[in-house]
């Protein structure tokens, strides 16, 4: 079963049909950013042209609604997802945008 993001990423989710395209017009940045994170989720290697053009429009609606909603926790989840992509430009400039509209702390522990 694909994902029916149009993401290209198989698995057994079962996932709402959604619109990245739709979520720069209206949708809130936390919700972008929560499906951002849940792509990430299954482990897969989207570090590849065929994943970049894939998600050609969820980059641009990251673009669109960080530039809308500058939520310091969204853009970094946000980034998360653009650096698994190798769009590393993207990611910084998320997480610029995200040290400009506050400091965030996100902690790792470390065994």
């Amino acid at each position: 079963m694909g994902c029916s993001l149009n993401c290209g990423v198989s698995g057994g989710a079962r996932w709402r049909r959604a619109s990245p395209a739709a979520a720069s017009g209206a949708g809130p940045a936390q919700a972008l950013a929560e499906a951002c994170l849940r792509v990430l989720d299954y482990g897969h290697d989207l570090d590849s042209d065929a994943m970049r053009e894939r998600f050609a429009p969820w980059f641009r609606a990251i673009d669109v609604v960080s530039r809308r909603s500058p939520v310091p926790e969204s853009l970094a989840a946000m980034a998360r997802l653009a650096r698994a992509c190798g769009r590393y430009e993207l990611a910084f400039a998320l997480c610029d945008r995200a040290d400009a509209g506050g400091p965030d702390v996100w902690t790792v522990r470390v065994p």
